[in-house]
């Protein structure tokens, strides 16, 4: 008499279980918050896959290390190096090991497990990955498919959600548009009549956009953030066309000047602002 082939495959499947959990150590400069952001990425996919992250180095059966390797890679590359129980992710700079471990965080959740991670270098092939962002505030393109989403853009959370996002997908930059930020940002002390808020109102915006740059960007003017996202604050001056200047030739003219807010080439008033 011939077994049904679908129990016996059922069977075997449950005899051999899940694979073993392992101990892992994650080693890293815990002070460095792109190192930190890393090591969480990784911890996180460790923990879904049911294994155990130590808090120290002591009996591991995986160990995992983070580290920046600026001679042998490029900027924003890296390589995954594993050796017996160690897998070394070295970046080209602190935006390359966070790629590093996206990659190794991947590869596990798609189910290799620790002892079958193959050697990997790799390198973005453009060098600028951004993404536009029309801001429902002061629009440009003002329109109740923007409007809907004001009290949406206010929160926090969902800063924090895009631009895990953005970093999963690789992104780099990101380009808040509207008409006039810069009143949401600085108030003026040689002509605070420039500013339409209220102290609270004030108080209210600059916090946003400062938690929002907080969250995103690695500059060394700024501490404590660690997505490694360039902000660009993008304003565009809009020019209604005059019916009876014969040497306009557009309905609108847009100039824009982009001002990287979280670079170390800022400007003094943009250091000061978001100090």
């Amino acid at each position: 008499m011939k077994l049904p082939l679908f129990p016996l495959f059922t069977l075997a499947v449950l005899l051999a279980g899940p694979a073993r959990a392992a101990n892992v150590y994650i080693l890293h400069d815990a002070a460095t918050p792109q190192a930190a952001y890393a090591a969480r990425k990784i911890s996180d996919t460790l923990i879904s896959q049911g294994h155990h992250v130590l808090p120290n180095r002591a009996g591991y059966d995986h160990l995992i290390s983070l580290a920046i390797n600026s001679e042998q890679l490029a900027p924003e590359a890296f390589s995954i190096i594993p050796e017996d129980k160690v897998i070394t992710i070295y970046g080209g700079d602190d935006r390359g090991m966070i790629y590093g471990a996206l990659a190794l965080a991947e590869t596990l959740a798609n189910g290799s497990p620790l002892t079958e991670i193959s050697a990997t270098t790799a390198a973005p092939h453009q060098s600028f990955r951004g993404i536009k962002f029309n801001l429902p505030w002061d629009s440009y393109r003002p329109s109740s498919a923007l409007d809907q989403h004001a009290d949406t853009v206010k929160d926090l959370e969902f800063w924090t959600a895009f631009l895990d996002m953005m970093v999963a997908n690789r992104f780099n930059a990101i380009s808040l548009w509207n008409i006039h930020p810069y009143s949401y940002m600085i108030r003026p002390r040689n002509f605070p009549e420039a500013s339409p808020w209220s102290d609270a109102e004030f108080a209210e915006w600059q916090h946003l956009y400062r938690e929002i740059f907080r969250l995103a960007s690695p500059s060394p003017t700024l501490t404590a953030w660690p997505r490694t996202i360039s902000i660009r604050i993008t304003t565009v001056l809009v020019t209604p066309r005059k019916s009876s200047d014969a040497t306009s030739a557009k309905v609108l003219r847009r100039c824009w000047r982009s001002i990287p807010i979280s670079t170390a080439s800022a400007s003094p008033t943009a250091k000061a602002w978001a100090a």
